[in-house]
C-alpha cells in the first residue's frame, strides 16, 4: 500500500459522461443568504432539459456474458422513488415505494410563486402526517409552522434579517410557543459577497451550546479537461466550538479543498479537538458534475499490535470471498507519518445517459479497501419524462 494516501489512485472508469444529477450530496444552495430563490430544483439536481418526472429503482448488479445487468429489485426505500416537477423546474411531489410498489411515504409541495414554497404535506403511507406552512414578506421567508396531520402545532421557526437583507436570527419554538433554540448568523464584509462567517447556537434560555466559524479562500479549481474557471472565494474550513459552563471548548474542525466548477469540494479533511487529522475523504467528478469516485481513510485511534511474522496468503473460499485472516490484516492499515490509518473504503460509479445528457443507468462499485479490487454492487435505473 502506498504511503501517500492523499493520492487519488488510478482506476479505469468505463464511463459514458452524462449531465444529470450524480446522486452525490449536492452542495448548491437553492436560496441566497437573503432568502431569495437563486436556482430551481432541476438546476440543483444537475438535470438538463424540461424534466417532468423521474422514476428511479435500484437492483442488484449482476454480470452475465460479460455484460452488467440488473438483478433482483432491492429494498432501498430512500432510492426507490418518483419525483414530479412543474414546468418552472420545481419539485411538486416526491413518493417513495417498497418492493411491492406500495407507497411508503410521500411529500407534496405547493408554491405561492415560482420557487417560493407555500405548503408541504408529508404522508406516512397514504395518511397525512405533517403539514409545513411558509409565510413570506417582501419575498423573504418570515415563518415556518409545522403541524401534525390533524392540524395541531408541533413547532415553528421565525426568521429575522439585517438591514442589508441577509439572514440574522433563526428562532425555533416548541408546541407551547416557547423559544427552544436560537441560531445567530454573522457575515464577513471582507469577503466579496458578505459570506457567512459564524453561526452561534443558543438554547431557549439564552445559554450558548455551539459555535461554527467559517473561513474562505480563493480556490484553485481542479476541473476535468483543464477547463479554465475563474478563481473565487470558497469555503475553506469550519471550526466547531462547544460550551461547557459557558466556557468555550475547541471541538475540532474540517478543511475543504480543491473545488470544481460546480462548487463541490474534492478533498475534505477532519481534525479532532487535538488538531490532529482523523479522516480524509477525496471525491472525483466528471465534467458534468457527476460523482465518479470517492475514497475515505480514517486514523486508527487504538494502537495496532505489530504482527510477529507475515501471515501466509489465503486462497479465496468457494464463494470467492477472502478469508477473515486476510481481511483483518488489511484492517490493520498502514503507518503514515507515525500514525496508523485504516485500509480505506470508497466507491466508484459507471453511468449511461439519454439524449439530454441525464443519466438513466448508474452502476455502483464498492471499494472495501483502497488497494483491493472493487466489488460491483447496485444497478440504478431511472426513467425520465420531459415536457
Amino acid at each position: 500500500m502506498k504511503a501517500n494516501f492523499l493520492l487519488v489512485l488510478a482506476l479505469s472508469l468505463m464511463m459514458v459522461s452524462c449531465g444529470g444529477g450524480s446522486g452525490s450530496s449536492s452542495k448548491t444552495a437553492g436560496t441566497s443568504g437573503t432568502g431569495e430563490v437563486t436556482t430551481n430544483d432541476l438546476t440543483k439536481e444537475r438535470l438538463s432539459g424540461k424534466v417532468k418526472s423521474i422514476r428511479q429503482r435500484v437492483y442488484w448488479a449482476l454480470e452475465k456474458f460479460g455484460r452488467i445487468e440488473k438483478g433482483k429489485l432491492q429494498n432501498l426505500r430512500a432510492q426507490d422513488y418518483l419525483r414530479e416537477y412543474n414546468e418552472k423546474g420545481f419539485l411538486t411531489e416526491e413518493t417513495f415505494f417498497d418492493l411491492r410498489d406500495s407507497v411508503v411515504s410521500a411529500r407534496k409541495i405547493t408554491y405561492s410563486q415560482p420557487g417560493q414554497i407555500e405548503k408541504e404535506e408529508l404522508y406516512d403511507g397514504k395518511k397525512l402526517s405533517s403539514v409545513i406552512r411558509y409565510t413570506y414578506e417582501n419575498g423573504k421567508l418570515q415563518q415556518k409552522e409545522i403541524s401534525d396531520g390533524e392540524g395541531k402545532l408541533k413547532e415553528r421557526y421565525a426568521y429575522s434579517y439585517y438591514d442589508s437583507g441577509w439572514l440574522m436570527d433563526e428562532d425555533k419554538y416548541n408546541a407551547g410557543n416557547q423559544l427552544a433554540q436560537k441560531i445567530v448568523h454573522v457575515y464577513d464584509d471582507k469577503t466579496s459577497d458578505n459570506k457567512l462567517s459564524e453561526k452561534q447556537y443558543y438554547w431557549g434560555g439564552g445559554s450558548p451550546y455551539k459555535k461554527e466559524t467559517m473561513e474562505y479562500s480563493a480556490s484553485n479549481f481542479r476541473v476535468p479537461g483543464d477547463i479554465a474557471v475563474p478563481e473565487k472565494e470558497m469555503l475553506a474550513s469550519i471550526v466547531t466550538t462547544k460550551y461547557q459552563n459557558k466556557e468555550e471548548i475547541f471541538d475540532g474542525w474540517v478543511k475543504f479543498e480543491n473545488y470544481n466548477q460546480f462548487g463541490d469540494y474534492q478533498t475534505r479533511t477532519l481534525f479532532d479537538k487535538n488538531d490532529e487529522k482523523i479522516e480524509i475523504s477525496e471525491y472525483s467528478y466528471d465534467k458534468y458534475g457527476n460523482l465518479t469516485r470517492f475514497e475515505t481513510r480514517k486514523r486508527l485511534i487504538t494502537p495496532v499490535a505489530e504482527p510477529t511474522e507475515p501471515a501466509e496468503p489465503q486462497e479465496p473460499n468457494e464463494d470467492g470471498e477472502e478469508s477473515e485472516e486476510d481481511i483483518e490484516e488489511d484492517e490493520a492499515g498502514e503507518d503514515i507519518n507515525g500514525d496508523r490509518w485504516d485500509a480505506g473504503t470508497g466507491a466508484w460509479y459507471d453511468y449511461a445517459c439519454d439524449e439530454q445528457n441525464n443519466w438513466t443507468r448508474k452502476i455502483t462499485y464498492k471499494i472495501e479497501a483502497i488497494d483491493r479490487e472493487s466489488i460491483r454492487q447496485f444497478y440504478y435505473e431511472r426513467t425520465i419524462t420531459y415536457y
